[in-house]
C-alpha cells in the first residue's frame, strides 16, 4: 500500500517557506534554491539582488548578500519570476558551539550590513531568519532540503563538520523590503516597515507613521538578533553587552553607525583571550548532567583542534557561489 504521507509533497511547510523550493540545475547537477516572487511597485528585490551579484561587487569578500544565479520568467504569469540562488542553511543549524565561532558569525553579519550601507542600501529586515550560511564545506555529503538535519534519503542524521573545522560564510537574504537611498537627496529618511522583528521602537504606536533613519533600524535589528539569539539564552556574552545596548537604543539617532559598530566590535574581538574563544557556549536551559557530558566531549575536541593547530576563530575561505547560468 502506498504511503502518500511519506512523499515530499505531503510535508507541511511554514508560511514563510511556501514560495521556496529546491531544484537541480541541469547544466551541472548542482542543487539550487528557487524563490517565487511577484514583482510589484514598492519592491526592487530582483534589481537589488542583481546589483550585489554583479561584478565588481560579487567578488568582494565583504559582500554577504546572497548570490543570484539566474532569474527565470514564469510563463503565463505576468510579473512572476523565479530567483535561482544557492542552497543555504539557517545560520544556527547546527548550533554555534564555541565563542570563537560566535565571534566570527557576529563579524560577518556586521560586515555584510556595513557593505550594504556603504553602497547606500538599507536591508530593513536583517533579522535571524534572514541570515543564512553556505553549507557546502560543513555538509560535504549534503542534506535533505526539507528535513535539513537528515541526509538526502532521510535515513539518518546528515553528518557534518564543526564550524571551527570547516568555517562557513554567512549571507543576508530576502531583499523584499530593502531600498536604495540616494545620498544626493540628503540623510536617508523613510517611513518604517514591519518585517520579522517587530520590537524596534520606531515601529511602535504613533511612531510608525513618522519618518526615521532606515539605516539606524538595521542597526537595531542586528543588535536585537544577537541579544535574542545569544545573550538572553546563553551564558558568557557579557563582553557584547555595551555594544548591543547602544545598538538597541530607543532613540535611533543615539545608535552607532555600522562603521562605528564594526570598529568597536574589532576592539572587542582583540580583547578576547584564547581560552574563552575555545570555550563551549552553554545554554541557559542546559541541565547539569548535559553540561558535564558536553564539557567532557568538548575537552577532547579542543585537544584535537590544538593538535591540528586549528585557530579558535574560524575564517571562511570559500570560492564564489556564483557560477555560469544553467
Amino acid at each position: 500500500m502506498l504511503d502518500f504521507g511519506a512523499g515530499e509533497d505531503s510535508k507541511y511547510l511554514p508560511p514563510f517557506r511556501k514560495h521556496i523550493m529546491d531544484a537541480t540545475r541541469m547544466s551541472d547537477g548542482e542543487t539550487v534554491t528557487l524563490k517565487r516572487i511577484v514583482k510589484y511597485e514598492n519592491s526592487d528585490e530582483v534589481g537589488i539582488a542583481k546589483f550585489f551579484s554583479s561584478d565588481p561587487l560579487a567578488s568582494e569578500t565583504k559582500n554577504h548578500c546572497v548570490p543570484l544565479l539566474d532569474v527565470l520568467e514564469v510563463p503565463e504569469y505576468e510579473g512572476m519570476v523565479l530567483l535561482v540562488m544557492p542552497i543555504l542553511r539557517p545560520f544556527n543549524r547546527p548550533k554555534i558551539w564555541t565563542f570563537g565561532e560566535a565571534v566570527e558569525f557576529f563579524r560577518q553579519v556586521f560586515e555584510g550590513i556595513q557593505f550594504m550601507h556603504k553602497h547606500h542600501y538599507a536591508h530593513r529586515d536583517c533579522t535571524g531568519r534572514n541570515i543564512m550560511m553556505d553549507p557546502r564545506k560543513l555538509y560535504p555529503n549534503g542534506f535533505h532540503s526539507l528535513n535539513i538535519d537528515f541526509d538526502y534519503k532521510r535515513n539518518r542524521f546528515a553528518r557534518h563538520w564543526t564550524r571551527t573545522e570547516r568555517p562557513p560564510k554567512y549571507f543576508l537574504i530576502d531583499f523584499g523590503l530593502s531600498r536604495f537611498y540616494d545620498p544626493k537627496h540628503g540623510p536617508p529618511r523613510d517611513l518604517p516597515v514591519r518585517g520579522i522583528d517587530r520590537t524596534a521602537p520606531e515601529i511602535q504606536g504613533d511612531k510608525y507613521n513618522e519618518f526615521c533613519d532606515p539605516f539606524a533600524t538595521d542597526i537595531y535589528y542586528a543588535g536585537n538578533m544577537i541579544k535574542m539569539e545569544f545573550m538572553e539564552v546563553r551564558f558568557g556574552f557579557d563582553f557584547m553587552a555595551p555594544l548591543i545596548t547602544d545598538m538597541t537604543q530607543d532613540e535611533p539617532s543615539n545608535r552607532p553607525s555600522m562603521d562605528e559598530v564594526v570598529a568597536r566590535f574589532d576592539d572587542i574581538y582583540r580583547s578576547l583571550n584564547f581560552p574563552l574563544l575555545r570555550s563551549r557556549i552553554i545554554s541557559r536551559k542546559e541541565d547539569e548532567g548535559a553540561t558535564q557530558v558536553y564539557n567532557f566531549l568538548h575537552f577532547f575536541r579542543r585537544m584535537r583542534y590544538a593538535f591540528m593547530r586549528i585557530p579558535p576563530v574560524p575564517r571562511a575561505v570559500l570560492k564564489s557561489l556564483s557560477s555560469p547560468q544553467g
